[in-house]
């Protein structure tokens, strides 16, 4: 990067929003933000990446488009030379009580007091994802962002069979846990290994038609030895 920053005409109308952006933001931030422009126009500028994606400011974006402030100064850095916004239309030192600096300086701190709204759906996928959430919040702060996902609704059927395709009959099929003893089990066993297939539930199935038959007496039982 030069010195010299190269200095560009821009509209924020092609500027891309963040999809993914974790701060949902809220209406009444969203208000401010409006009221702000409206009162003292631009101040303080956006971040966007190399393919114009925006970093940081969107709420901002959606004020300064509603208030028709569609042409911008895009300044193009390498984070090495901060950039500083000067209103030559303002002086900060001024006693009068509308002093849209002083103003500026509240609508600011306000606005992003009041559009904070973290989203649990895109701090979770953020994590899972890899990115070090702990390096914001402490493990206690942060279960306290994640706590509605453990309230949201089960999901029903139709979204199962979305994720994982449509149930098959064998799906549906009862579990049975049986606790027994140690010898009950290695008479199981002893029949299970018996029985010609790798199917588990076929196998029971074969073993228990045999007790079946034996109890209705339609074979001989066994004689004890």
């Amino acid at each position: 990067m030069t010195d010299t920053p190269e200095i560009t005409d821009a509209h924020l109308q092609d500027l891309i929003p963040d999809d993914q952006n974790a701060n949902s933001g809220t209406e009444r931030g969203q208000a401010m933000i409006q009221d702000s422009v409206n009162t003292v126009g631009a101040g303080r500028s956006l971040v966007v990446d190399k393919n114009g994606r925006v970093v940081a400011g969107d709420k901002t974006r959606q004020a300064l488009l509603e208030a028709g402030l569609d042409n911008a100064i895009l300044v193009k850095t390498d984070g090495t030379r901060p950039i500083v916004h000067m209103r030559e239309d303002w002086d900060l030192t001024d006693q009068d009580p509308d002093n849209p600096a002083r103003l500026y300086a509240y609508y600011g701190n306000r606005s992003g007091e009041l559009s904070l709204s973290w989203d649990p759906l895109v701090l979770d996928d953020d994590q899972n994802s890899g990115v070090d959430l702990l390096r914001f919040w402490t493990e206690d702060e942060l279960e306290l962002q994640l706590e509605p996902l453990e309230d949201e609704d089960p999901p029903t059927l139709d979204d199962l069979a979305d994720q994982y395709g449509e149930g098959q009959d064998r799906d549906f099929w009862p579990i049975l846990a049986v606790k027994v003893s140690p010898e009950t089990m290695a008479l199981y066993t002893s029949l299970r290994d018996q029985v010609p297939t790798e199917d588990d539930s076929a196998a029971m199935a074969q073993i228990l038609g045999a007790v079946d038959a034996t109890v209705l007496g339609l074979v001989p039982a066994l004689e004890e030895v």
